[in-house]
C-alpha cells in the first residue's frame, strides 16, 4: 500500500496524518502514537506486534511462504 493510500484510510478513520508523516514514521525521524499505531494496524489488516517486528525476521517469513 502507497503511503498516500495509508495516509488517507487513516484519515477516513480520524487519524489527522500525510503522506510526509507516514514516511518520516518509516524512517524513524517521527514518533507514532498509540492511537496511530492501533488504526495503522487495523488498516493494514495486522496484529500491533507485526509492526514492531525486525525487518529481517518479516523478510525470512515471507521468503519461505513463497517456496
Amino acid at each position: 500500500m502507497s503511503q498516500q493510500k495509508l495516509a488517507a484510510r487513516l484519515q477516513i478513520q480520524g487519524v489527522r496524518i500525510d503522506r510526509s508523516a507516514i514516511a518520516k514514521i518509516e524512517t524513524g525521524r517521527r514518533p507514532v502514537s498509540d492511537i496511530e499505531i492501533v488504526s495503522i494496524a487495523e488498516v493494514l489488516d495486522v496484529k500491533i506486534p507485526w509492526l514492531f517486528e525486525d525487518t529481517k525476521t518479516w523478510k525470512l517469513e515471507r521468503n519461505m511462504n513463497q517456496t
